[in-house]
């Protein structure tokens, strides 16, 4: 009875929270002079900073609000410590839905810009960290047949406590028994061509490897400040076919790549052992996160601003996949 007794006073208060949180929302929606700190912007959202360190996702467009409720049937699905976590969603108005998350202050990309600038590179005990914490969350969603297929940068946060965590799940598909997306190897729209397996432009596969594959390009770049297939920035043209017939480029400094992937496999068993991360106070990135939150230098925008782009310079057009198709065809024939 006690038990009983003790849920339905949480309850109680998680509801009270709740509907106090989504009033606070939907009365700030109801100004159309409110404004509000901008965290970041996607190819479908815009991220709000709200009080109480939340942060509020919007779409860019009432047509964008799908991709919204899809992130948040995967967020429910998906509770682990290297996840953003789901506070709270609901529709502001018909066909209008918003997130409620934790607040991160960063992510990868701008940690990776702060290094540069504060100690020429990302040290090599961050991107263990940032290798280790993004592993266990691809392999928790592989766990749950579904893979993220858009793993970059900008998709990995740092917390507050300095931890790094999986972001923007709307993409992610659901697999087979084979471990395929259900959705084919169509999804060039879905991420960066840079992060783009050779199976995946040639459609003949999309599968859970493609987590992997973008998790390696990713860490390359934080050690190398540049793709592993390409020292200048190519067309898209070039990079398909890079991609898909090149060699990775070392340089003087490749054994530590090597090295970092090699000890992957130690740090994740000594991780599971001692049941990371437990002692948030080990996390080498914590103090850079608290200091970017301190200082917090945001650009206040229009909460009720609709952008008019359908899609940001990150994605690639339906055209450009032709593009590129046609250009992988041209060269079989050849």
């Amino acid at each position: 009875m006690a038990f009983l007794g003790m849920k339905y006073i949480y309850n109680f208060i998680f509801r009270r929270e709740t509907f106090e949180l989504e009033y606070e929302v939907e009365a700030l929606f109801q100004q159309d002079d409110t404004m509000l700190p901008i965290l970041g912007r996607g190819g479908f959202g815009t991220v709000f900073k709200l009080r109480n360190n939340l942060a509020m996702k919007v779409p860019k467009c009432m047509e964008y609000s799908y991709h919204i409720r899809e992130e948040v049937i995967v967020m429910k699905l998906a509770h682990s410590d290297f996840i953003l976590g789901l506070v709270h969603s609901f529709d502001v108005r018909p066909e209008l839905t918003v997130l409620i998350s934790e607040i991160c202050p960063m992510d990868v990309e701008a940690l990776q810009e702060y290094c540069e600038r504060n100690f020429d590179a990302v040290p090599l005990r961050m991107v263990q960290f940032i290798a280790t914490c993004v592993c266990k969350a691809i392999d928790h969603l592989h766990q749950l047949k579904m893979a993220h297929f858009d793993l970059k940068c900008t998709n990995v946060l740092i917390s507050q406590q300095g931890i790094p965590k999986l972001c923007d799940l709307g993409s992610a598909h659901p697999l087979t028994e084979d471990g395929e997306s259900i959705w084919g190897p169509g999804l060039v729209n879905f991420t960066l061509l840079k992060n783009l397996t050779p199976e995946v432009l040639t459609g003949t596969s999309a599968s859970w490897k493609v987590d992997f594959y973008a998790l390696g390009v990713m860490l390359f770049e934080l050690l190398e400040g540049r793709h592993p297939l390409w020292i200048e920035v190519p067309s898209k043209r070039e990079a398909t076919r890079k991609i898909l017939h090149g060699t990775i480029i070392y340089t003087d400094t490749d054994y530590v790549f090597r090295d970092l992937i090699d000890g992957l496999v130690c740090w994740l068993f000594d991780y599971y052992v001692n049941d990371f991360p437990a002692d948030l106070v080990t996390s080498p990135i914590l103090s850079i996160a608290q200091e970017v939150m301190a200082n917090d230098e945001l650009v206040l925008t229009l909460l009720n601003e609709r952008s008019r782009s359908v899609h940001n310079e990150t994605s690639e057009s339906d055209s450009d996949l032709a593009d590129i198709l046609a250009f992988y065809n041209e060269a079989s024939d050849g």
